[in-house]
C-alpha cells in the first residue's frame, strides 16, 4: 500500500477549547486507518468524542458525493491541558480510494457529564500543514519539544506552533506570543533557518526546506514513537512514592485506602451518573440519538438501579430509524419515490421527532403509487399494476387501498 496523501482539511472554531491538531490516513499492519491527534486546553477531562469525516479521492473530489461519516471513541479519560493521541480507527474497503480527509469535531462528553454539541456555523475551514516526521525532530530540537507545526496568520485568528488555533494574543497552552510566533516560526522563516543550518553543516539535501502539499502514506509503526500519551504525572508520582516506602508503611497505606473505598459515601458518583442519564434522556427526546448513545456507553455497566443493556438497544434502534428517515428524505428530494417509500416505512413510531413527518410523506407517496398502479391497470398493464401494489404491501401489509386494488387486479380477466 504505497501512494501519496493530501494535506488534511479541518473545520473548527478558534474559540474551541478542544481541537484536532493533526489527522491523517495511515497504514495499519494489513489494514487502512485514520489517526487523530487532539489538543484539549479546557480544564476538564474528556470521556467521549464524535468526529465527522469526509473523504477525498486522488482528483481532490469528495468521495461518496460528500457523504459525512462519523467516528466515535468512548471511555477515553483524556486529561485536560494536553495533547492526546487516539487509537487509530480502522477503515474498511470502501475507503481504499481515499487520499485525503476533511475532519471536524461534532460532539464531546466530558468526564463530569457535560455535553458539547459543536455546530458548524461558527467554524472556519483550514488546511493542516504537512510536516515530515524527520522535520518535526529538527523543529523540536531547535525550538522546543511542543512544536508540531508551523505558525500561520489568518487575520482575525492564528495558529500557534503547538497546533492550537486561537484569537488571543498569547497561546494558553504553550505560552508563546502571537507576534513572536508569526514573525519567527512561520513556514517560510523556519525553512530559511534550516537552509542556513544545512549550508553551515555542508548538507546537500535541502528537501526538508520545501513546502509540501502531498506526502507518502504514513505507516502507523513510524508514527508510534511520535504518538505516545503521557502518563498522568500525579499517578506516576504517587506510584513512585509508594515504591520508596517501607513495606510495612505500604501495607498500612493499603489498608487505609481499602477502608476509604469501603466506607466513603458514593453520593458524588451517583449525582454524576444521574446528571448523565438526565442529559441522555433529553438528547433522546430531541432526536439526537448518537450523542445519547455515547453517554449511555460511557456509564459503568454494573449500575444497580438501572439495566443499561435494553436502553442502549432501544437507542440503537432509534438511531436506525433516524437514518432510515434521513435516507428516505434524501430519496424523496431526488424524486426516487420507490426508494423513499421503502426507507420511510422503516421509521419507528418510537422515533417521535421523525415519525409524524415520515407518515405525512408516506400518505402522499402511497396515493401517488396507487394512482400509478390504477393508470397501469387502465392501460392494460396488469403486471406493472400488480408490481406497484405488491411493493406497497411489502412495506405496509395492512394497507386497505392497496389490498382492495390487488383484489381488483387479480379479479381482472
Amino acid at each position: 500500500m504505497r501512494f501519496e496523501t493530501f494535506s488534511t482539511k479541518t473545520s473548527l472554531s478558534p474559540k474551541q477549547k478542544v481541537q484536532v491538531v493533526n489527522a491523517s490516513l495511515t497504514k495499519l499492519d494489513r489494514d487502512f486507518g485514520l489517526v487523530v491527534d487532539l489538543l484539549n486546553v479546557s480544564n476538564k477531562g474528556i470521556d467521549s468524542i464524535v468526529f465527522q469525516v469526509k473523504f477525498i479521492n486522488e482528483m481532490s473530489k469528495y468521495l461518496f458525493d460528500g457523504t459525512v461519516f462519523e467516528f466515535s471513541a468512548s471511555q477515553l479519560a483524556i486529561p485536560p491541558n494536553g495533547i492526546y493521541y487516539l487509537e487509530p480507527f480502522i477503515l474498511d474497503d470502501r475507503f481504499q480510494p481515499a487520499r485525503g480527509i476533511h475532519i471536524r469535531i461534532k460532539d464531546i462528553v466530558f468526564e463530569d457529564g457535560q455535553f458539547w454539541n459543536i455546530t458548524p456555523d461558527q467554524e472556519v475551514d483550514m488546511g493542516l500543514p504537512i510536516v515530515p516526521l524527520e522535520k518535526i525532530d529538527q523543529l523540536q530540537a531547535l525550538f522546543g519539544e511542543d512544536v508540531i507545526t508551523y505558525a500561520q496568520d489568518f487575520g482575525t485568528y492564528w495558529r500557534c506552533v503547538c497546533g492550537l488555533t486561537l484569537e488571543e494574543e498569547t497561546c494558553p497552552y504553550c505560552g508563546r506570543s502571537k507576534d513572536f510566533v508569526l514573525a519567527s516560526l512561520n513556514e517560510d522563516q523556519i525553512n530559511q533557518k534550516l537552509v542556513s543550518l544545512y549550508v553551515q553543516e555542508e548538507e546537500t539535501d535541502l528537501s526538508m526546506t520545501q513546502k509540501l502539499y502531498k506526502q507518502q502514506l504514513q505507516d502507523a509503526l513510524d508514527l508510534k514513537p511520535y504518538r505516545l500519551n503521557e502518563i498522568d504525572p500525579k499517578r506516576d508520582r504517587a506510584a513512585s512514592i509508594l515504591s520508596r516506602r517501607h513495606l510495612v508503611y505500604g501495607v498500612i497505606l493499603l489498608v487505609f485506602f481499602i477502608l476509604i473505598t469501603i466506607f466513603l459515601p458514593r453520593s458524588f458518583q451517583r449525582v454524576q451518573i444521574a446528571k448523565k442519564l438526565q442529559e441522555a434522556d433529553r438528547l433522546v427526546l430531541e432526536g439526537r440519538y448518537s450523542q445519547a448513545l455515547l453517554i449511555y456507553e460511557s456509564l459503568p455497566r454494573d449500575l444497580k438501579s438501572i439495566d443499561l443493556t435494553p436502553k442502549i438497544e432501544d437507542i440503537k434502534n432509534l438511531e436506525k430509524s433516524q437514518k432510515a428517515y434521513q435516507k428516505g428524505l434524501a430519496f424523496y428530494e431526488d424524486q426516487n419515490y420507490l426508494a423513499a417509500f421503502k426507507e420511510l416505512s422503516q421509521v419507528s413510531s418510537e422515533d417521535m421527532p421523525h415519525y409524524d413527518q415520515a407518515q405525512d410523506l408516506l400518505i402522499g407517496l402511497e396515493k401517488d403509487l396507487l394512482t400509478q398502479a390504477k393508470t397501469a391497470l387502465d392501460e392494460g398493464d396488469e403486471a406493472q399494476a400488480l408490481d406497484l401494489v405488491n411493493f406497497i404491501l411489502n412495506q405496509k401489509p395492512k394497507s386497505a387501498p392497496a389490498l382492495q386494488l390487488k383484489d381488483q387486479i387479480l379479479a381482472n380477466p
